[in-house]
């Protein structure tokens, strides 16, 4: 699901004529499997603890600017309808 999220995001990027290197992608899988086992993402450090997400400026922003390059980031949109009721924490 990761790769996925990260390659719709890459994809908007470049739809929208971000410089972005060919083999981004690679490149951050690359440093995520350097991270150690238990490591996890703010996002669901966050969630745990019950915070407010930035999850309109992380897949909503995806999902949205997909959009407006005239196509779907299906795994952006789920994880961004999925998170949106935790948007403000407990």
């Amino acid at each position: 699901m990761f790769k996925r999220a990260m390659s719709e995001t890459a994809q908007v990027g470049r739809a929208l004529d971000v410089a972005l290197d060919i083999d981004l992608e690679a490149q951050i899988w690359e440093a995520l499997m350097a991270f150690p086992a238990q490591g996890r993402a703010s996002t669901a450090i966050d969630l745990q603890h019950g915070r407010p997400l930035e999850i309109e400026w992380v897949s909503g922003a995806a999902t949205r600017l997909a959009a407006k390059a005239g196509f779907d980031a299906s795994v952006n949109a789920a994880l961004y309808a999925i998170l949106l009721q935790h948007k403000h924490g407990r």
